[in-house]
């Protein structure tokens, strides 16, 4: 786990190999293992844009999963017609 600098964490449970950037602000949050948060993003802070990005319980906790917390997604299509 890393959590870089100017970074607050709060109330969060972070497994192994999490990275946090620089100046987050988590929340009341659980990272799964291998999750990479930008520099600057939120989480934990709004409910109302934590639910859009990942899942958030009925208590208000977010639960963000390495697919949902990867800085880019790349969309690979194998059957492309030629």
């Amino acid at each position: 786990m890393r959590v870089n600098s100017f970074s607050e964490v709060e109330s969060s449970i972070l497994f192994s190999h999490a990275n946090v950037g620089r100046r987050c602000k988590i929340r009341r949050a659980i990272l799964d293992p291998m999750c990479t948060f930008p520099k600057g993003q939120p989480s934990g802070t709004t409910p109302e844009a934590d639910r859009q990005r990942y899942f958030v319980t009925e208590s208000g906790i977010t639960v963000v999963t390495r697919d949902y917390s990867l800085v880019e997604t790349v969309t690979v299509d194998y059957f492309t017609p030629e």
